[in-house]
């Protein structure tokens, strides 16, 4: 069951990425990104795997302030490399900023660091696939993005698939907790 729902939320983020409305299909931005996209993804499965093993040995806290200290380095190096000008950020961006690094940065990443202890892992990391879905609505109502009607049923395909796999494991937890031990 939960390999099912997996494929289907997977399935359903991928539809909902390609069947997304483009200005200029084919083009080189469009080519860049979807392999920054996948280098991402990779980067994150490896970076899920790595954690939970990891975090076997150490506390939140501890993880999650190594953790940003290293992202840290790495986003410094790269606004460095590209000779990022921070001059051109002002007012109110800075706060947006703030508020990104806090509220999504360390406190939506802390949670999954909590819960990687707590969780199994194939359940949280397919549960992440909310998190693109997510992105879509925000972006849909805060930054006025177009979403289409193929999006918008992928979009439904995750979150149900994503119900079913929370309804599945719920059910799992519960016959493992009420079974009679001899």
């Amino acid at each position: 069951m939960k390999v099912v729902c997996a494929v289907v939320a997977v399935a359903g983020v991928v539809v909902s990425v390609l069947a997304a409305p483009s200005g200029q299909a084919g083009s080189r931005d469009t080519l860049v990104g979807s392999l920054l996209a996948a280098l991402a993804l990779v980067l994150w499965v490896g970076y899920l795997a790595v954690s939970k093993h990891v975090r076997s040995t150490i506390d939140t806290v501890p993880f999650l302030l190594a953790v940003s200290f290293v992202g840290g380095l790495a986003v410094s190096v790269l606004v460095l490399v590209q000779g990022s000008d921070l001059g051109q950020v002002h007012g109110s961006g800075w706060l947006w900023i703030m508020l990104l690094a806090l509220g999504p940065g360390i406190g939506g990443h802390g949670l999954v660091a909590w819960a990687q202890l707590r969780v199994d892992a194939s359940v949280s990391t397919v549960l992440m696939q909310a998190e693109p879905v997510g992105a879509s609505i925000a972006a849909y109502f805060l930054l006025d993005e177009r979403v289409n009607l193929p999006q918008m049923l992928a979009m439904g395909v995750v979150i149900g698939a994503l119900c079913l796999l929370v309804y599945a494991e719920s059910r799992e937890i519960h016959e493992v907790l009420t079974t009679p031990t001899s």
